[in-house]
């Protein structure tokens, strides 16, 4: 039995239906692992799926072109538990025989067994199924190695397992190592679009505490899913600059103590040079072990009022001055904040540390011209 037929949804955005998280060589590694399975573990088909977000994807197929379309639709990961439930589990790979199938598999399966098939009790059935399951380091499946058709005609002996279990096991790895490229590659991506976002708003044309803060909140909510941004920051004579902003750009009213609040996990967070995301709600917190629980405990309440699930939080700063404090939040909704968010946030405090240093010094500046103008008009009205 091939991979499952499920219809792919007419939007399903780009970048699930052609897998752009592995490149070309990435895709050659797995092509190679599926052609190497049919040629030496004798199978007509091969193929190898990666899970990405709610879905199978399948990345690399070999076997006969005419079931090549149907072997690369998406499936949804949900189409394997009726089967894992069922089958007989040899390794990292599961067996599902035709005759012990109960009910109607989810989805629509396709069968590439022609003709009549052996008299023989251990005759390959073209309902057989045979999945191995691929998984992360923290269990969760990460991929399927799915093979259908052995050449003899005959269900796999001792022999043909052992060699399906070793290349199940370098499929493994070679999913992963994609996976790990690809969180490099994004995390480069996020840091990279933080220093274009926070050069373009540090410009001297825009370089205001104020335009600092106003240009940076659409493309912080964009770039990182979020429903809002919240922002503090200090500017000159230690003035206070900042607000909450909803994913439109409408300001959201915070309770008065929500800046005092803001200034302590700042201090504390340049301090401790990390991120800290905050939950509310079921679910482990993450990352907060090392703050006093009077502090998140605020914190979670000023999310409950705000009727938000978790927020994203780093400080604002540069060298050893702490300058503000950003939160970007989501809703119970959306996805958790990933290793990969958080880190690109940490960069982002730096770097719009940066800006705001900038920006205040441009303001003390433009007061010190401000004031020179006017002892200048002073002087002028005297001699007047």
């Amino acid at each position: 039995m091939a991979e499952p037929l499920v219809g792919q949804p007419d939007g399903a955005p780009e970048s699930i239906r052609h897998g752009s998280w592995s490149d070309s060589s990435a895709r050659s590694v797995l092509q190679l692992m599926v052609e190497s399975v049919v040629e030496l573990v004798d199978f007509r088909v091969a193929t190898l799926s990666v899970v990405l977000g709610d879905n199978l994807v399948t990345m690399a197929y070999a076997g006969p072109d005419e079931f090549r379309k149907a072997a690369m639709t998406i499936d949804p990961v949900s189409v394997l538990g009726p089967v894992l439930d069922q089958a007989e589990t040899w390794g990292r790979f599961h067996f599902l025989a035709s005759e012990d199938i109960v009910g109607q598999l989810p989805g629509t399966w396709i069968e590439t067994t022609r003709g009549q098939t052996l008299e023989s009790p251990d005759a390959w059935q073209p309902s057989d199924v045979l999945l191995g399951v691929l998984y992360d380091e923290d269990g969760s499946i990460c991929g399927v190695l799915s093979v259908d058709s052995p050449t003899s005609g005959l269900r796999p002996d001792p022999k043909q397992k052992h060699l399906l279990e070793r290349y199940a096991a370098q499929a493994e790895r070679a999913v992963l190592t994609a996976f790990e490229r690809e969180s490099l590659v994004q995390r480069v991506a996020h840091a990279e679009s933080a220093r274009r976002l926070v050069r373009a708003a540090s410009m001297p044309a825009q370089a205001s505490l104020e335009a600092v803060l106003s240009n940076i909140h659409q493309p912080l909510v964009e770039g990182f899913n979020a429903s809002g941004s919240w922002i503090e920051a200090r500017g000159p004579a230690d003035s206070r600059h900042g607000y909450a902003r909803g994913r439109s750009g409408t300001i959201v009213p915070l309770p008065a103590h929500a800046q005092a609040v803001a200034h302590r996990l700042g201090s504390t967070l340049w301090t401790q040079q990390r991120a800290l995301v905050i939950s509310d709600g079921p679910g482990p917190f993450a990352d907060d072990g090392d703050l006093p629980e009077p502090l998140l405990e605020e914190a979670r309440a000023l999310l409950r009022s705000l009727d938000l699930r978790s927020m994203l939080a780093v400080a604002l700063g540069a060298g050893q001055e702490c300058l503000g404090f950003l939160a970007l939040t989501r809703r119970a909704q959306d996805p958790p904040w990933s290793a990969i968010e958080t880190s690109s946030a940490l960069e982002i405090g730096h770097d719009l540390g940066a800006a705001l240093m900038a920006a205040r010094a441009l303001e003390r500046e433009r007061h010190l011209v401000d004031e020179l103008q006017q002892l200048d008009d002073y002087r002028i009205h005297l001699i007047e």
